[in-house]
């Protein structure tokens, strides 16, 4: 961990409540961002990242002082989160709630910064469109590894199973990609 990160953990884990802010600030839209690859329901989403933030506060003090990175593990504490809820509400109203062919309907930011030519448009579509042919858990790895930058030690942490699963996950979406691409050629800008 950066030792910015460190001393911000060490000082939210002490009681700063400016250090919570900081944390919530820098995060918080990138949570939301990443809820909604895992359902369309935005107050669920708002209200699992609240839920998350007002448990971290409250038990602190007992949290451990040794993670990795706090966008790591505050990714890892909102998907279960998510999926807790998830669950309870399929349990409770005897209905599928997760879509499994859901892609989050706005891109993420970087995708905006990266992609700021005309000519990138075209083919952004086209990998849009084929993210969307996956299925949830290869959408999941594949935003996380490449929209937020994560290992895949981190993705496997954050998705619950192993680093052999995940490099797996990867390379299965990765081809699948491949093939929807020499299918579909990509339009001259």
């Amino acid at each position: 961990m950066r030792e910015y990160e460190r001393k911000l953990w060490i000082s939210f884990r002490a009681g700063s409540r400016e250090s919570l802010n900081i944390i919530f600030e820098r995060y918080a839209s990138l949570l939301f961002s990443y809820g909604r690859n895992l359902t369309r329901d935005q107050e669920l989403i708002a209200d699992c990242i609240q839920d998350v933030f007002f448990e971290l506060w409250t038990r602190r003090e007992s949290l451990t002082e040794e993670i990795q990175s706090i966008k790591y593990y505050l990714f890892r504490c909102v998907r279960a989160r998510i999926i807790r809820q998830l669950s309870a509400s399929m349990r409770v109203n005897g209905a599928v709630v997760v879509d499994e062919n859901h892609v989050s309907e706005t891109e993420p930011d970087i995708e905006h910064r990266i992609i700021c030519e005309e000519d990138r448009f075209d083919l952004n579509h086209q990998l849009t469109n084929s993210i969307k042919t996956l299925s949830t858990a290869q959408q999941e790895a594949i935003y996380l590894r490449f929209y937020e930058g994560m290992k895949c030690e981190e993705i496997a942490n954050v998705m619950n199973t192993n680093v052999k699963a995940v490099y797996n996950l990867l390379a299965r979406s990765l081809s699948s990609l491949r093939k929807v691409f020499k299918r579909q050629p990509v339009a001259a800008g």
